[in-house]
C-alpha cells in the first residue's frame, strides 16, 4: 500500500482508480484462494495497470507472492512459458508507457521487479521440491513401519504355531504308539492336543487384536512360565537340561521376548536334536549382560546357508533388545548364543 499511496495521481479521478486497484488486490486474494494461477495473472495485471496509468511504483511484490504460490503448489509449472510470456508483455507495456522521471529509473524499477518475480519463482520451486521430499520421507516411514509390523506378526505367528504344531505332532506320534486298549492314555493325549490347540488359538487371536487395535494383549507368556514349558515338553520326550539364574524382575519387553527365544530353542531341540536332548543355560555374565546358550547334538546334513525362520526370529528379537545372536555348528554340535544388555542390578536381585 505504501508503494501505491506515496504516488500522487494528480487528480481525484486517478486517486479513486488508485484506491480501487488497491482494493482489487484484496478481492483477488479473498476470492481466488484455490486458483493460484488465476490469482497470479490478476495480481500481475492490476500492478501493470497501475504502472500504465501512473498511480503506483510497486515492484510487483503482490504478483511475486502469487507466482510463489503457483510454483509451490505445482512445482515446475507446465504453464511456465505462458507465465513468462504474460510477464514479458506486461513489462514491455510498462516500458512503453515510461511513467517514470527518467528512463534509467524505469529500467531500475523493471530490474527490481524481475528480481522479485524470479526469486519468488525460484523459492516456490525449491519449496515444492522440499515439500515433496518430506512427503516421500513420510511415505517411506509409513511403508517401513508397515513392513516392520508384518515382520513382527510373521515372527510371532511362527513362534506360536511352530512350537504348538511340533508339540501336537509329537503328541500324535505318542498316540499312535499307545496300545489301543489303553483308552485313558489315548484320551489323555487327545486332551493335551486340545489344550495346546486352544492355547495357540488364544495367542493368535490376541496377536491379531494387537495388530488391529495397537494395544498389547493383557497377558503374554513370560519367563515365570518357562519352567512349566520345559516340564510339559519333557512329558513329550524333549529332554532339556535347564539352568537359569535371572534377576527377580525383568523389563516387560525383555521378559516376553526372552521367553519366545527360549521357546524356539526348545522347539529346535525337539525337532532336530539327537534323541531330542539338549542344554539351555540362562544367566547374567555380568551385572549388565544377560546370556542365553543352547547346545545339542544334531547329526546329519544341514544347510547352514538357510538357517530358517525360527533362528532368524531369534536374531531379530535379540537385535531389537540391543543384543546379538550367534548360531554356530561344529560337526554335529549345534549351538546358539544370545546376549542381551540389561540395566545394572544389585547382585542379590537374582534367583535360580
Amino acid at each position: 500500500m505504501a508503494f501505491w499511496l506515496t504516488v500522487s495521481p494528480g487528480s481525484p479521478e486517478l486517486r479513486v482508480i488508485q484506491l480501487a486497484l488497491i482494493g482489487s488486490y484484496a478481492l483477488v486474494v479473498i476470492f481466488t484462494p484455490t486458483h493460484p494461477q488465476l490469482s497470479f495473472y490478476l495480481l500481475f495485471a492490476i500492478t501493470v495497470a497501475g504502472w500504465l496509468i501512473g498511480v503506483t511504483q510497486e515492484p510487483f511484490i503482490m504478483a511475486s507472492w502469487g507466482l510463489y504460490r503457483v510454483t509451490f503448489l505445482s512445482g515446475k509449472s507446465r504453464r511456465l512459458k505462458l507465465i513468462t510470456s504474460v510477464v514479458s508483455v506486461g513489462f514491455f507495456l510498462v516500458l512503453v508507457s515510461a511513467q517514470a522521471p527518467s528512463s534509467d529509473f524505469m529500467v531500475l524499477q523493471v530490474l527490481v521487479s524481475v528480481t522479485f518475480l524470479f526469486g519468488a519463482w525460484l523459492m516456490g520451486v525449491q519449496g515444492r521440491a522440499e515439500a515433496e521430499q518430506r512427503e516421500q520421507a513420510a511415505e517411506s516411514r509409513k511403508r517401513t513401519a508397515l513392513l516392520e509390523q508384518r515382520a513382527e506378526v510373521s515372527r510371532e505367528l511362527h513362534d506360536i504355531l511352530s512350537h504348538t504344531l511340533s508339540r501336537i505332532g509329537m503328541q500324535a506320534a505318542v498316540a499312535t504308539e499307545v496300545n489301543s486298549t489303553d483308552l485313558p492314555k489315548v484320551l489323555g493325549v487327545l486332551a493335551s492336543i486340545e489344550v495346546d490347540s486352544r492355547l495357540a488359538l488364544t495367542e493368535v487371536r490376541s496377536l491379531l487384536v494387537t495388530v488391529k487395535t495397537g494395544v498389547a494383549p493383557a497377558t503374554q507368556p513370560t519367563m515365570s512360565s518357562f519352567p512349566d514349558l520345559v516340564r510339559s515338553s519333557a512329558a513329550l520326550g524333549i529332554d532339556v537340561d535347564l539352568a537359569m539364574d535371572l534377576p527377580e524382575s525383568l523389563p516387560t519387553i525383555v521378559d516376553v521376548n526372552l521367553y519366545r527365544i527360549l521357546q524356539e530353542l526348545v522347539t529346535n531341540i525337539g525337532k532336530h536334536a539327537a534323541h531330542s536332548q539338549g542344554t539351555i543355560r540362562v544367566g547374567l555374565d555380568s551385572p549388565g549382560l544377560l546370556t542365553v546358550s543352547s547346545e545339542s547334538i544334531s547329526p546329519g546334513h544341514h544347510d547352514d546357508s538357510n538357517p530358517g525362520i525360527g533362528l532368524d526370529g531369534i536374531r531379530e528379537r535379540a537385535e531389537m533388545l540391543g543384543g546379538a545372536a550367534d548360531v554356530h555348528r561344529e560337526g554335529d554340535l549345534f549351538s546358539v548364543t544370545v546376549t542381551i544388555p540389561l540395566p545394572a542390578l544389585p547382585a542379590d536381585e537374582t534367583h535360580d
